[in-house]
C-alpha cells in the first residue's frame, strides 16, 4: 500500500535523524535497496483525477503523460522535477524519497565512504549550520 509505506518512509527519516545508531548496516542496505526502487520506478503517466465521480460510462481516454520542465514528455524517468496533473502513490513515494536522500546519506554514510568502481569518491563535510546530531539547545532572546 503507497499510504503505508509512504508513513513507513517518514519514520525512516526521522529515526535515521534523531537515532542513527538504532539502524544497523543490514537496516541501511535494506533501505537504500527500497530507495533505489522508489526512485527508479515511479509512473510516468498522471494519476486520474481523484475528484472526478466514477463515470457510469467511462471514455476510453488515455492517461496524460508527466511532462518535463521544458513542456516535453517524460518518456524514460519520473523525477521530483516531473509535472503532471495528478500524481499517484508511487510519484508520491519517488518525490518524498527524493526529498530525504540527502539528509538520509549525511546520516548513513560516514565521510569519505563513497567508493565507485573501486575509487574512494571524496565527500564534503557537512555545512556547520546543519546539525548531524540531535543535540539542539533552545535560543534565548535578549
Amino acid at each position: 500500500d503507497q499510504e503505508t509505506c509512504q508513513r513507513i518512509l517518514s519514520s525512516l527519516a526521522v529515526i535515521a535523524c534523531r537515532h542513527s545508531v538504532c539502524l544497523t548496516e543490514e537496516h541501511i542496505a535494506q533501505i537504500n535497496n527500497q530507495l533505489i526502487v522508489w526512485l527508479r520506478n515511479a509512473s510516468t503517466v498522471s494519476a486520474p483525477n481523484p475528484y472526478a465521480g466514477r463515470q457510469l460510462f467511462s471514455s476510453s481516454k488515455q492517461p496524460a503523460p508527466v511532462k518535463e520542465i521544458d513542456g516535453s514528455a517524460s518518456r524514460d524517468f519520473f523525477t521530483v522535477l516531473s509535472v503532471g496533473q495528478y500524481y499517484s502513490g508511487d510519484q508520491w513515494l519517488n518525490i518524498q524519497g527524493f526529498s530525504m536522500l540527502r539528509s538520509w546519506m549525511l546520516r548513513t554514510f560516514p565521510p569519505g565512504s563513497f567508493v565507485l568502481g573501486g575509487s574512494r569518491i571524496p565527500t564534503v563535510a557537512a555545512s556547520p549550520y546543519m546539525s548531524t546530531t540531535s543535540s539542539r539547545t533552545p535560543s534565548t532572546r535578549r
